[in-house]
C-alpha cells in the first residue's frame, strides 16, 4: 500500500500501526452495516 508506506517514512510505526488498523475497521464496518463480503479489487495492466 504506497499510502502506508509514505507513513511509515514519515511517521513513527505505532502511529503507521493505528492508522492501518483505523482503515481496515472503517471496512470491516461499512462491509458488516451492507451485508455485503470483501472483494479485492482487480488491477488491469494499461496497455
Amino acid at each position: 500500500m504506497p499510502w502506508l508506506d509514505d507513513m511509515i517514512a514519515c511517521q513513527p510505526a505505532k502511529v503507521a500501526a493505528v492508522a492501518l488498523a483505523n482503515k481496515n475497521g472503517r471496512i470491516i464496518w461499512a462491509l458488516m452495516k451492507q451485508g455485503r463480503t470483501y472483494q479485492k479489487s482487480i488491477t488491469v495492466p494499461a496497455i
